[in-house]
């Protein structure tokens, strides 16, 4: 029987990655407004690995800035930037992946 989908090998023929496999999950999304900052606790993140980054939603030019996303614990941290006088903070839609 055939099996369909994704698996990689390494040089020796070791599967590394199956179809089976979970890489990466999509966790969380948030609209974060400008010059506002703020955060939310996700507890099910406890223990995992988690990428977090905003990318703006609104912006205009190549000036403006969106926010800055950390992780502390199993809560999510975002700070707008605002780092010269002609930089412009602008709404960014917040995203989390955990594995």
């Amino acid at each position: 029987m055939s099996e369909y989908g994704l698996r990689v090998k390494d040089a020796v023929g070791n599967i590394i990655l199956n179809n089976s496999d979970l890489i990466c999950r999509f966790r969380h999304s948030e609209v974060a407004a400008a010059e506002v900052n703020g955060s939310v606790v996700l507890a099910d993140i406890d223990g995992l690995d988690t990428v977090e980054f905003s990318h703006p939603i609104n912006s205009t030019s190549y000036r403006d800035c969106e926010h800055t996303v950390s992780r502390s614990g199993t809560t999510i941290n975002w700070t707008y930037n605002k780092y010269q006088t002609f930089i412009n903070s602008v709404d960014s839609i917040i995203f989390v992946f955990m594995d």
